[in-house]
């Protein structure tokens, strides 16, 4: 007695593959940075020039000079000590309060360094300097002028106390420099 092969032992599945869009290929060979507008490279710009001053506000947070590359020296801004601080939670363990700062641009950019100094003098370490560029507008276009929001985190730990977190938006006007990078104007 031989043996009959089962008469759906041919039967093979082959699948057929929705057809690529022509457009695919062209996509995978779209360099980044090439086909974006011209705001979405600046915004880019600026957070690695954000990455870089959170860099160094990590490795030494008691030497805030060196944030002066990052700023004009004719820089018109705000001052970064509170003016008034409202308390929201006053616990032992848990101390939590909303900050308001003066919207006047009275400081230059070595006033401003100052002040920043003396507002970070708690903190002996900074574990978190987080910055995100949340909006950009551009003001002019020759030369380059933008006006950003940037969304910032800045987490630190001191003397007397174990977590020092400020989370907030500042407001900021960039202008390229001649070296190529961006400086705050505002």
């Amino acid at each position: 007695m031989a043996a009959v092969p089962p008469p759906y032992a041919d039967y093979r599945i082959v699948p057929h593959y929705p057809v690529r869009s022509p457009l695919e290929e062209l996509i995978r060979k779209a360099r980044q940075n090439e086909d974006d507008f011209p705001s979405e490279r600046f915004s880019r710009e600026i957070e690695a020039q954000l990455a870089q001053w959170g860099s160094a506000l990590r490795k030494s947070p008691n030497n805030v000079r060196m944030l002066a590359q990052f700023l004009s020296p004719q820089l018109a801004a705000a001052s970064p000590r509170p003016q008034e601080l409202h308390e929201i939670r006053g616990a032992a363990a848990l101390k939590l309060q909303r900050a308001s700062f003066s919207t006047e641009l009275s400081l230059g950019r070595d006033a401003f360094l100052d002040q920043l100094q003396s507002t970070l003098e708690r903190t002996s370490e900074i574990l978190t300097a987080e910055f995100k560029v949340a909006d950009l507008e551009m003001i002019s276009t020759a030369p380059p002028l933008v006006k950003t929001q940037v969304r910032f985190v800045l987490v630190g730990t001191g003397v007397r106390l174990y977590r020092l977190e400020r989370i907030g938006v500042w407001e900021i006007e960039w202008e390229h420099s001649a070296e190529g990078g961006w400086v705050a104007k505002k």
